[in-house]
């Protein structure tokens, strides 16, 4: 892996940390609402996923075409 997907995987895993410590006290106050805000950070979790999936598969349909 090189230095910059490093720093990134780290950048996310300081993130998602985060999210749960609000997630977390949150549900202390209103469990229907952390609720809500888990579902939302796991669809943001997928969406970045999918769009990391469509980035990929572009750049290997250029790296097939012969492209730069």
């Amino acid at each position: 892996m090189d230095i910059g997907k490093k720093v990134i995987n780290d950048e996310v895993s300081v993130t998602n940390s985060n999210a749960w410590v609000v997630v977390n006290e949150i549900s202390r106050l209103d469990k229907d609402l952390a609720m809500k805000l888990d579902h939302l950070i796991a669809d943001v979790r997928e969406s970045a996923y999918r769009s990391g999936q469509y980035d990929g598969l572009e750049l290997a349909k250029g790296i097939i075409r012969g492209d730069s």
